[in-house]
């Protein structure tokens, strides 16, 4: 008796875990074998913690799809003064960042005027 393998699309990262279909459901690409049993795969798509299920779905992915780039996790990036790398920066105020009198004519154009950021530790603003 052979053991049924898990199959995943090249272009997209779709797993089918049995090996009765040979083209993606969802791009029509045709499938590859990978080396995870079918029985290992229906067992991380019935798993309740959800995060185990994505981090293998991101090893799968990794290892299988042409071009594929993890993602970053964007909800730790702290932005940064592209001078100094200092973290303490803010946005600039509408009227730090304009600088006119009256009839829309510019007045003295500041260093922060058109800028969006400025680092409280060194001054720069971009």
């Amino acid at each position: 008796m052979s053991i049924e393998m898990s199959w995943i699309c090249p272009k997209c990262g779709a797993i089918s875990p049995h090996e009765t279909e040979t083209v993606c459901k969802d791009c029509g690409t045709p499938l590859v074998c990978t080396q995870v049993s079918a029985d290992e795969a229906r067992s991380y798509m019935k798993v309740d913690n959800g995060a185990k299920f994505n981090q293998w779905i991101e090893e799968m992915k990794e290892k299988y799809v042409i071009g594929y780039e993890k993602k970053e996790d964007l909800s730790q990036y702290v932005p940064k003064c592209p001078t100094c790398g200092c973290p303490k920066i803010r946005y600039l105020t509408k009227q730090e960042n304009t600088a006119t009198v009256g009839g829309g004519i510019p007045e003295n154009i500041t260093r922060t005027t058109g800028k969006t950021f400025i680092c409280l530790n060194c001054g720069y603003a971009w």
